[in-house]
Order: structure tokens, then sequence, then C-alpha cells
């Protein structure tokens, strides 16, 4: 086994004052840091405020042959993943008996060029025991269209805020999502999910085992592990 290190982990505070007052501030002083947080949200670069031209966010019902064509757009952009072709989506995030998931996509001229996969979940267990969270089970993206990105992570924010999650969380390993994710506020928190990878026995030749043995080569996400069993 090669220790990869861990699956980062990646949330977003939507719900601020009630964090704070569930944490244990007082509810007047959590509605205060409530304002000054929405405050800062409307003084942030105008970049992270101003909407694409020409770039259409919503949500699908189904993985149509749209998703695998987008999948033979980009997949050279991630050299080490589980395809994700519209058969393999509609494998793992419709035909399973465990989540309700809901698919949003960002568009230009009605091309896909990024999407998420989302599921409501709750927390466990702690001082927030009971409070509903966001989840990003899974995300796919042109690197090359940032702006596509950040109009389908402000649909994912407004998709759980509609909903009262108190924040949103993505565990995620790949760098293009990575600095996706930070452009648009999330931040990394600690995490203990732990990446190995086996490579005992296996007939690899040495490019091969030098390509999956680069961590940022990887892309990794909830959807792919246990992680959204959780």
């Amino acid at each position: 086994f090669v220790k990869m290190g861990t699956i980062p982990r990646y949330v977003k505070i939507t719900r601020f004052g009630e964090l704070l007052n569930a944490c244990g501030l007082p509810l007047p002083m959590a509605s205060l840091a409530e304002k000054v947080a929405k405050f800062l949200c409307k003084i942030l670069p105008l970049n992270n405020r101003k909407h694409a031209k020409g770039v259409e966010v919503g949500a699908a019902r189904d993985f149509g042959e749209d998703f695998r064509s987008f999948w033979d757009s980009i997949s050279s952009h991630y050299p080490c993943i589980v395809k994700r072709d519209n058969v393999f989506l509609r494998w793992r995030y419709l035909n399973q008996p465990l989540w309700p998931y809901t698919i949003l996509t960002a568009r230009r001229h009605g091309n896909i060029k990024g999407f998420a996969v989302v599921r409501e979940g709750m927390i466990k267990r702690g001082k927030l025991k009971g409070k509903k969270i966001g989840v990003i089970s899974d995300i796919l993206i042109d690197p090359k269209e940032a702006a596509c990105t950040r109009e389908l992570l402000r649909c994912v924010t407004e998709f759980f805020k509609d909903r009262k999650a108190m924040f949103i969380k993505c565990d995620i390993l790949n760098n293009h999502v990575r600095r996706a994710l930070k452009a648009c506020n999330f931040v990394r928190i600690m995490s203990r999910n732990s990446f190995m990878l086996n490579v005992y026995d296996k007939k690899l030749s040495g490019s091969s085992l030098k390509v999956i043995s680069a961590r940022n080569n990887w892309f990794i996400s909830s959807g792919d592990s246990d992680l959204d069993f959780d």
C-alpha cells in the first residue's frame, strides 16, 4: 500500500448565525454575526458576485447522452478517475435505494460544462447533531470554464440555502475542483479520511505506477467511496 494522504473536506457556511448559536453563542450575538457575514458577502470581489453571460444553470431529471459527451470532452484533464459517463452516473446515483440525489448542471449554448450531484444530509453527532447540511457527493467541471463552474457552485449554494441547510460540505481530492471551491468561498477543514493506494501484486508498468502514485493526478469524490454513506 502507498499512503496518499487524506481526502480533503471543504465547507461553506450558509446559516452562520444558526451555526454560532448551536455552538453556544447567545442568540442576539449570533444574529449580529449573521448580519455581518451577509454584509461581507455583499462586498466580495466583483468576479464572485457578477453572473456569467450565456450560462444556464438548473436541475436535470436524468443523466442523458449529453453527460456522455461532456465526459468524452473533458476526461483527458483527469488522469486517475472513475469513468463518469451517463451509464455509470445513472447506476451510481439514480439506480440505488439509499439517497434521493439532485443533479445540477451548468450549460453554455445548451452544452454541459459542469455538473454536481447533491443530497441533503444530517449531522449525527456532537453539538450540531440533528442539524441539516448539504452534501456535494460528486462534481465534475471543465477546468477551462471558470465562469460556468462559478455559476454551478452558486446554484448549489442557493439550492441548499432554500432548504435551510446550515452548511455545505464537499469531500474531494482534485486540484481543478479545489481551486474552484476556494474561489467560491469554500474553506478547507480538518479531514481524517485517509487515501491508501493498493499496488500489491499489480502488473503495472513503471510509467503507469508513476501516474497513479502521484497524488495530484487523482480525482476522488465522496461518491466514489463509503464517505457518501455516512
